[in-house]
């Protein structure tokens, strides 16, 4: 009977099984079963220690629990924890990853990130895909595409089931370009779906509810601009905004740029829950709008035309941005021919008070992106140099990721886990 009851207490889980993805090779599934209903999680440790914990799962018999962010070609040891008093745990089961494939780019990392860090951006020419980075440069997620269209952003589902990506070509905006899409990939490389947008500009989001909202062209008078479109998960579209909703084209005949085919040519879009709130940067413009989903006004507008927030030290050409928790504004500026820069906006003052958080000997023409953790913090994408910044709350650089020479990067989005029921996540 004592040496049944060591047993049970050396096996507290039945038919425990660790496969990878045939078309994933850094996704793995860990499979269990319990005597009772009760919930668990999967410890993942690498070199001698743990390095992955993934989110309790509900209590249940039959349990499948997924492995993210895993490196290629890499070992890992995985058990399985039931948590009570004394947290019983399986026996170890060895894992080893696939490799990856030739044509996507080896990345070379300087310096220590020193937190959890997942970076969701494409990478082309070279490789066209896109992909997911760890801290440690290691590409744990990718998804290749042949296609004539570009890559702007990536993102994963809010729902957890898989990631999300854009295809599509902004250089004729008023061609509506009609094969522009939204594709979504799960996880393990198994499943795939394309979504239509015809007309999609750079960017786009997902609401909390699986609401997709991009970016759109729209042309009215022969003046090309922009709207936002929300595709709801049940397929139903609804323009929710407009810029000529908020910008009288009487006022304002022509954008700074006309080179770029559009009147606003917006390039960014992010979404405010909190808020139920979008902000929409309009490159025409030299301006940042922030949009009332509700209403489809513009409570604010930041830098040059339209603007109802001037600022002593105005952004030019800008890309990706940030409304920080304070209020403040966070822009990549691309400054129109010198260095690019981060510059942060404190929207309190009058005029708007810019400082200046880091700048660098990097030209980044078109796109770019900015990311403020809540530690102070912030990673800088210089998209067209192929570079990654970590700068600490100094402005000191303590992490830096290239790509290799002529591969650039897009838009990044940043988290801090690939488990969107982690409680650890930012």
């Amino acid at each position: 009977m004592i040496i049944w009851l060591l047993v049970l207490a050396c096996n507290p889980v039945d038919d425990l099984s660790v496969e990878i993805s045939p078309e994933m090779p850094t996704i793995a599934t860990v499979r269990w079963s319990t005597e009772d209903a009760e919930p668990g999680y999967v410890e993942v440790e690498k070199d001698g220690g743990v390095w992955l914990r993934t989110p309790l799962s509900a209590a249940a018999t039959d349990h499948e629990v997924q492995l993210r962010g895993l490196a290629a070609s890499t070992d890992y040891s995985v058990r399985v924890v039931l948590p009570d008093r004394n947290d019983r745990r399986s026996r170890r089961e060895t894992l080893t990853t696939g490799a990856l494939p030739n044509s996507l780019p080896t990345i070379q990392v300087a310096g220590n990130a020193g937190r959890d860090l997942f970076m969701a951006t494409p990478v082309f020419p070279g490789g066209g895909a896109a992909v997911i980075l760890d801290g440690d440069g290691n590409i744990v997620w990718f998804s290749e595409e042949e296609t004539d269209q570009e890559f702007y952003r990536v993102r994963p589902s809010v729902d957890g089931t898989g990631v999300y990506y854009s295809l599509t070509d902004v250089s004729d905006p008023a061609s509506l370009n009609p094969d522009a899409r939204i594709v979504w990939v799960s996880w393990d490389g198994t499943q795939r779906e394309e979504i239509a947008v015809p007309g999609m500009a750079h960017d786009f989001v997902q609401l909390p509810d699986g609401t997709l909202a991009a970016l759109i062209f729209e042309v009215r008078a022969d003046l090309v601009g922009n709207a936002i479109l929300e595709i709801g998960a049940d397929g139903t579209e609804q323009v929710v905004w407009s810029a000529f909703d908020c910008f009288d084209p009487t006022e304002i005949p022509e954008g700074r740029h006309p080179l770029t085919g559009g009147w606003t040519f917006a390039n960014a879009l992010d979404y405010d829950a909190d808020a139920d709130a979008y902000t929409v940067g309009l490159f025409g413009f030299e301006s940042i709008a922030r949009v009332d989903r509700a209403s489809g006004r513009c409570p604010w507008v930041l830098g040059g035309l339209g603007a109802t927030i001037e600022t002593d030290d105005p952004f030019s050409r800008q890309h990706q941005f940030q409304v920080l928790d304070d209020g403040d504004v966070l822009v990549f500026d691309n400054a129109g021919g010198s260095d690019s820069r981060a510059v942060e906006y404190d929207l309190s003052t009058d005029p708007a008070t810019a400082q200046q958080i880091f700048e660098v000997g990097l030209f980044v023409p078109v796109l770019g992106d900015v990311h403020r953790f809540r530690d102070g913090q912030t990673l800088v994408t210089w998209s067209f140099s192929g570079q990654i910044d970590l700068f600490d709350q100094s402005g000191d650089a303590i992490f830096t990721l290239n790509l290799p020479l002529g591969d650039v990067f897009s838009y990044n989005t940043v988290q801090t886990s690939l488990y969107v029921d982690d409680p650890a996540a930012e």
